[in-house]
């Protein structure tokens, strides 16, 4: 299983030295996605989207087509390749820029915020995704209860600097940790009577 980590921070810049820490070689192929990438994919259909990148690689029209196919399967999507995008809802276009990402097969997936404004299916979907999937995953976020389920190490920065590193529901049951950070423990990690 590769190894998946979180991270929360109120500085993003932190995560591309962060990520020169972790990175296997200095050769890792890093793909990053924001939370608001695919809440428009700029009027193309998602299996043109998802060819850009691959394009840019320089891979040949049939291996091009090959990830794209390969990408949308990934993401459960492949029947809505030839979609236009107001025909997605949110949580499909974020799906798509998921795709978009593994179309270009990298060692690396950084994302951020990537259950930002989901609904519960597509939250779900997503989770079930990023655990499926085998890639190396770095995730910025502050759900925490994602984090639980898809990651198996966190760091935790405040103001750029790292204040904890662990096992994540370590990190996440610190509760003198979170709060001296304004975090909460998440809801599965409290004691239940």
């Amino acid at each position: 299983m590769a190894p998946n980590l979180f991270i929360t921070s109120t500085s993003r810049l932190t995560q591309a030295n962060l990520l020169r820490s972790l990175a296997p070689t200095a050769q890792a192929k890093p793909a990053f996605s924001f939370a608001s990438q695919g809440l428009s994919l700029s009027g193309h259909q998602p299996s043109t989207f998802l060819a850009f990148g691959p394009i840019n690689q320089g891979l040949s029209k049939a291996e091009v087509k090959q990830r794209v196919e390969i990408a949308l399967e990934e993401v459960g999507l492949i029947e809505k390749r030839n979609k236009v995008p107001h025909q997605l809802s949110g949580g499909e276009k974020r799906r798509v820029a998921l795709a978009g990402l593994l179309a270009m097969n990298p060692d690396i997936l950084l994302l951020d915020e990537p259950s930002q404004f989901l609904d519960h299916r597509s939250r779900r979907s997503l989770i079930n995704i990023l655990n499926e999937n085998s890639h190396t995953k770095l995730i910025a976020t502050h759900d925490f209860e994602m984090a639980l389920e898809t990651c198996t190490r966190a760091i935790l920065l405040d103001q750029g600097k790292i204040l904890a590193d662990g096992p994540v529901k370590t990190i996440l049951a610190d509760e003198s940790l979170l709060k001296n950070h304004g975090m909460e423990v998440p809801y599965s990690l409290k004691p239940h009577i």
